[in-house]
């Protein structure tokens, strides 16, 4: 975007990319992801505790978490508000280890793009990469099709 608008043009654009999410996020809701409810109870049920590390803003994350009436599921929140670098610098991750007191080899993490494969890894975290619109990362422990094959995986390495 740089090479092509001026920056008053980029604000703009991401301001207003903000707004129709929010918009969307409100009145449709997030994208369905299927499996994570369930997931989300068997990783709960395990006595796992659950975290969030995104790049998204604080306010449009509980939105979704609202939304889906996630908010019970994860101790600990991680957005853009709380660090300097977003991914795929390792911030994030590291804030996150630093907050929960877990080392690294307790923690997996699970991406969806190659940027966030990155920062985990970059944070020493062993790192599922699910499918997505984009290629997968070498990076990663181990890229998995969907939600419901997380479970199964994580199964055994407990």
């Amino acid at each position: 975007m740089t090479a092509h608008f001026a920056p008053a043009d980029q604000q703009r654009f991401v301001r207003l990319s903000q707004e129709y999410v929010t918009h969307r996020v409100e009145t449709v809701g997030p994208p369905e992801l299927a499996g994570a409810d369930e997931l989300l109870h068997q990783l709960q049920e395990a006595g796992l505790g659950l975290s969030i590390v995104s790049s998204n803003h604080r306010d449009y994350v509980q939105r979704v978490l609202a939304k889906l009436n996630w908010q019970a599921y994860f101790d600990v929140v991680i957005t853009f508000e709380d660090i300097s670098l977003p991914k795929p610098a390792p911030e994030a991750y590291q804030r996150l280890l630093t907050k929960t007191g877990l080392n690294a080899d307790e923690v997996v993490a699970v991406e969806d793009s190659p940027i966030g494969v990155a920062a985990a890894v970059a944070a020493g975290l062993p790192t599922i990469q699910l499918a997505d619109l984009l290629p997968p990362s070498q990076l990663a422990t181990v890229q998995l099709d969907h939600l419901a094959a997380i479970w199964p995986w994580l199964q055994p390495r407990l």
